[in-house]
């Protein structure tokens, strides 16, 4: 498995938690790990993430830079002993984008632009272990700006977990060239808001685990 599962939670797959699947022949005969990762921080009340930062199991929050909240919520998170990722946003083939990201990195940036965006979103998530993709299917799929995030990132000793937003995704085959520590996401936790699609996507994250030893889970 990639290095940079490394940097994320560990914990023993709890049978309270989740009611665990059937056990399978494919299942791995020793503990499987997984990583838990909440997208999207920085925007929203102290209060939702308070009631995340109450599980019994230390979580990775991923922060948007610039948002409304980013240096607070990064030292909430990391004052309650959770670990924090920079949620960096990345070109989308959405042709009409909502919202503009003011610490996101565009196809047409240059080697310098890249390095100095990166480094003023680190400045606003303090602490920040790694990145991952907010969006991006368009930038993680391009192997020219997908090289100079890796090369930038990998200059700060930091990691790369691909939030796998299009199958077309570059970064696993570049992250391997260029040495970079990397790790991709397993599954989406909640992509659609019902309980019930969620406890099932949840234990897709365990199945997955159970076979593989580790998986990321990303809500």
């Amino acid at each position: 498995m990639a290095l940079g599962i490394l940097y994320f939670t560990r914990c023993r797959i709890s049978n309270d938690a989740v009611p665990p699947p059937a056990p399978t022949p494919e299942d791995s005969a020793g503990p499987a790990k997984i990583a838990l990762v909440y997208d999207d921080v920085g925007y929203g009340h102290r209060k939702t993430l308070e009631r995340a930062l109450r599980i019994k199991a230390k979580q990775t929050f991923a922060v948007i830079p610039f948002s409304e909240r980013d240096l607070f919520f990064s030292k909430v998170i990391r004052a309650s002993d959770g670990e924090v990722l920079l949620h960096l946003p990345l070109p989308s083939e959405e042709p009409h984008p909502k919202q503009k990201y003011p610490g996101g990195v565009e196809m047409k940036d240059s080697a310098k632009t890249v390095e100095e965006k990166i480094g003023k979103d680190l400045d606003r998530v303090p602490g920040a272990l790694g990145l991952n993709n907010h969006q991006g299917s368009l930038g993680t799929a391009d192997e020219r700006l997908m090289g100079l995030v890796l090369g930038a990132i990998k200059r700060r000793g930091l990691f790369f977990l691909d939030s796998r937003t299009t199958p077309a995704t570059k970064a696993k085959v570049l992250a391997a060239k260029r040495g970079a520590r990397f790790a991709e996401r397993s599954v989406f936790l909640d992509n659609k808001d019902d309980p019930k699609e969620i406890r099932e996507q949840l234990a897709r994250l365990v199945r997955r685990a159970r076979k593989n030893g580790e998986a990321v889970g990303i809500g």
